[in-house]
């Protein structure tokens, strides 16, 4: 994947990859996972995307695949 775009997501990443990414458009989030265990979390608005949060995934092992079930949202 390239990245297209400011350089907030590219600091986020820290030499990190982008593995994968789920969409959900019914809450308009979406999440990117790295090569370092990380998943973040973005809401899609109007006209801008806005960064949520940043998920750590303990082992620290590449997120390789996102699910997201009904209902599921990291607050």
């Amino acid at each position: 994947m390239e990245i297209i775009g400011g350089g907030s997501l590219k600091q986020r990443l820290n030499g990190a990859f982008l593995t994968s990414y789920a969409l959900d458009m019914k809450n308009q989030k979406f999440y990117l996972g790295t090569s370092a265990g990380e998943v973040y979390l973005y809401e899609i608005c109007k006209d801008e995307i806005r960064y949520l949060k940043t998920i750590t995934i303990k082992s620290k092992q590449a997120i390789e695949c996102l699910l997201i079930k009904k209902g599921f949202y990291f607050k």
